[in-house]
Formats: C-alpha cells, structure tokens, sequence
C-alpha cells in the first residue's frame, strides 16, 4: 500500500502562511487562508474563483457549508454568507460583542454552531446568519474551540479551555462539562476531542494529558503524557477498540477495549521537538503530520514516509488541516498557505 501525490497547489498563488482550511462538496473544493476563500476544481487542483473577505483581511479563515450549499466563512469577528460558485457574499454578522478572536464552525443544515471567544451560538444561514441562541459557556470557553456532533445531531460536543462540554443542539442548554488536566499549569489550554458512539466515549487531548470520557460526562481515564507538554492530538479507530494519540513527536496506539487504555504501539516521527502532530484515520488506514511531512503508520507497525509538502523550518507549529473522501479513496491537505490531493493506492 502507498499514497500519491494526486496533485498540489505550491504555484505562488497560495493562501498566505496561515494554516489552510479545507471543505469539499459535492461538486467543488474550497480552501481559505489569511482572510481569502478560493474555489478549486476538484479534478486537478485548478483555482476558478477567489474571494477576500474584507479589504483588511488577513487572518485564519473557517469554512462550513449548509444543506442549500451555501458556504460559511469565519474570520476574526466576522461570520459571512457566500454564494458557492462566486464566493461574492450574501451576507455579513459582525459579531458584536463577540470580541476579535478566531472563529469555529460547524454546519447542522441550514443552522451554524460558532464558537469564538468563550461563546457559543447558532446562527440562522438562511436569515442573514442572525443569532438564534447563545451561550456564554460560564467561563469554561476562553481558548481554541472545537466542535463535533453526534449521530443524530441532539447534542454538541465542545473542547475549550481545558474542559469538554456537552450540550443540547436545540437550545445550547450545557448538559455536562468535565476538566481535562491533573493540576499542572497549563502551557496550551486547546482541547481536541473525538467521539466514539459506538462504544459511547469521547477521547480528548488537552494540556499534555489524555482523556477518555463517557457519552454522559463520567470522567473513565486521565493522564500525562508528557510533563507540562503542550498540544495533544487525538482520533479513534473505528474498526477496532483503539484511540490515536500524538504529542509532539511522540504517537501511540492504546487500546480502550477496557480501562485504563494501555499503549500497545508507540513511535517518534522526527528527533525535532514540534509543538503538533496532525492525525488522518480512513478507509483503515493512519496518517501522521509532522513538520511539512505526512507519514503513514504501516500494518507492521512501522513509520514511512508518504509526501513532503513545502517546508518552512521556522513554522514548525503549523498545522495540517486534513480533509477525508473515504469514498474516493482520497483525502485533502491544506498547510501554511498551500493545498493538496493525496490517492490510496
């Protein structure tokens, strides 16, 4: 088994040095970064329309699409509404009161989750993106916030601060929250989570601890992988009673068929300390970031390397934002202002 290069945006007309945010529909591929959206032709990477979002704009920008196809787009203080074919926008809700912070998006048809700031609220894409309801999150949300649904879309899940939090979708009333640390201070108060329905956990990273929670908030596994180390990724595996787990250079398999999750896998992607290792779990098969470079983590349990992306040694905590297509047998790629295609072979 290999991966290729399918094809990849490095021609100039990249998207700044921020991290690249990637979402593919049906018909199209759209990548934002420093405050400009594009749209590409998914068959060979070609851009057919770019839009900035604000004649200053230079910041991260998210995306989301809603059931009609209109695609959502986050940046600092603003969520705007743009057509998917010209990207020109249909409209703007500057967030007031919100503060200048980065935006997090989630699509549950034509509503929109934005987490940005310590708050929490739905927006109504088909009415301007005015607010429907919000939540201050009392407190919890200060940092980074990371949003995921689950199978039927009755309850948000949310990582900030060192906490995760579960919430109703219809009205945002927080069901349960839980603290993700062990009482050292805290050098990265991002939270990554990953659900698992099937076996009702969720597993969180935050703070150079590794979480392991139940569906209805009961805390199961707690611990440090690292002292007082900072960014921690996770994903689960579906088709077995396992968790991923990175820090920096550090990945590990741990099995969560009973508790506490022992390590039965772990491995180092590179001598050089980073700040981040991005995971891509599908169709079976794992997919490490690190530093520029995607790995993939072998049946025999070994380490080779699949694509060298542009590098940039001074951007060692640039983050890999992955895009699955099980379905093609593909998955996207989007880093420091690039893109790209990669094919399972």
């Amino acid at each position: 088994m290999s991966a290729v290069e399918e094809w990849t945006c490095l021609d100039g007309k990249n998207l700044g040095s921020e991290t690249v945010q990637i979402l593919a529909t049906k018909d199209w591929i759209y990548a934002a970064g420093e405050g400009e959206v594009a749209r590409i032709d998914p068959r060979d990477g070609k851009e057919h329309a770019r839009k900035r979002l604000s004649p200053s704009s230079r910041s991260a920008v998210t995306l989301a699409t809603t059931a009609n196809g209109q695609i959502i787009a986050g940046e600092l203080g603003s969520v705007y509404g743009l057509d998917p074919l010209s990207l020109q926008q249909q409209w703007k809700n500057p967030l007031s009161g919100y503060g200048y912070q980065h935006i997090t998006l989630l699509a549950n048809g034509n509503d929109i989750y934005m987490g940005t700031n310590g708050y929490l609220a739905t927006l109504d894409a088909n009415d301007g993106g005015k607010i429907k309801k919000e939540n201050g999150l009392k407190g919890y949300g200060k940092e980074l916030i990371s949003l995921a649904l689950n199978a039927d879309r009755s309850r948000l899940f949310l990582g900030t601060n060192g906490y995760l939090v579960s919430l109703r979708t219809d009205n945002l009333d927080i069901q349960w929250y839980a603290g993700l640390w062990t009482g050292v201070p805290h050098d990265d108060w991002s939270v990554e989570i990953a659900l698992d329905e099937p076996r009702g956990q969720i597993y969180a990273g935050s703070n150079g601890c590794f979480s392991v929670v139940g569906l209805e908030g009961d805390k199961r596994f707690l611990t440090r992988l690292k002292f007082n180390a900072g960014h921690v990724t996770v994903a689960s595996i579906p088709e077995k009673p396992m968790a991923l787990v990175a820090i920096q250079e550090r990945v590990q398999q741990r099995s969560i068929a009973s508790m506490p999750p022992d390590v039965i896998w772990s491995g180092e992607l590179s001598g050089i300390v980073v700040n981040r290792t991005d995971i891509l779990h599908m169709n079976g098969r794992t997919f490490f970031h690190i530093q520029g470079q995607i790995w993939e983590l072998t049946a025999e349990n070994k380490l080779e390397a699949r694509l060298q992306v542009k590098q940039h040694p001074d951007k060692r905590w640039k983050k890999m934002q992955f895009f699955p297509l099980p379905e093609q047998g593909k998955f996207l790629w989007g880093y420091d202002g690039y893109y790209g295609c990669v094919k399972l072979t």
